[in-house]
């Protein structure tokens, strides 16, 4: 697994590292037509849901 998202008001406010992802922060999955149905369900039932690909600097 390259990464791991966990925010609980759907808003990306915080990504390790940053350089080269800053263009994520704001994005807000629970709107996100690529992930809304998954991060939607995450947070209704509390269980992680594993949803991408998300384009990252180190290598996608």
């Amino acid at each position: 697994m390259l990464s791991l998202q966990l925010e609980s008001l759907g808003v990306i406010c915080d990504i390790v590292p940053l350089k080269g992802h800053e263009s994520a922060i704001g994005v807000n999955v629970l709107t996100d037509s690529a992930r809304d149905k998954e991060a939607i369900l995450a947070r209704d039932t509390g269980k992680l849901i594993l949803a991408g690909p998300l384009n990252l600097a180190q290598g996608g």
